[in-house]
């Protein structure tokens, strides 16, 4: 599911692993030991035949309305904040976005940071959410704020080896 991808990466001991059940979700993690309503993503997707730059990111980003990014980000919800970012020798985005869903009956709304970054061909993604009722949507923004310094931290710990030299 990794793509030849190799991500190192350290998650509170708190949060729960499990392989992800689609094809491109590496792993995921809950809060809670696994009964939390916090959850983080690790996914990896082929990227096409290009590898996307700092200043290619940032160009689109001033495109405001027309950027190809916050439209593709626009199918799945609505973007709250947009900005460019590097780590790893890869240059990438970070994303928050509110989105709406129903499963089972249920309506949620869902907040989420995605933390994506261009390499070697592929994207990986690690991402933040949190999900209630949606008549308890106004509590997620505080609740975001505590989870997305915890998502900040982890996502720092996050480390690409085939980015340098004999990659290790």
């Amino acid at each position: 599911k990794a793509k030849g991808i190799e991500v190192r990466l350290k998650v509170p001991r708190s949060f729960k692993q499990e392989e992800g059940e689609r094809p491109n979700i590496v792993a995921k993690w809950t809060s809670e030991g696994g009964n939390g309503s916090e959850m983080m993503m690790l996914t990896v997707l082929t990227g096409g035949d290009y590898t996307l730059s700092r200043q290619e990111i940032d160009d689109d980003l001033r495109l405001g309305a027309r950027s190809e990014i916050r439209g593709a980000l626009e199918e799945v919800g609505q973007v709250l904040s947009l900005r460019s970012f590097s780590q790893e020798r890869a240059a990438g985005y970070i994303a928050d976005l509110e989105s709406q869903a129903d499963r089972a009956g249920i309506e949620m709304t869902i907040r989420q940071r995605m933390f994506v970054l261009f390499v070697k061909n592929q994207v990986v993604s690690f991402s933040c959410q949190i999900g209630t009722a949606r008549e308890r949507a106004p509590t997620l923004e505080s609740r975001m704020a505590k989870f997305g310094e915890l998502c900040r931290l982890t996502v720092n710990s996050l480390v690409l080896p085939q980015q340098y030299a004999g990659g290790g």
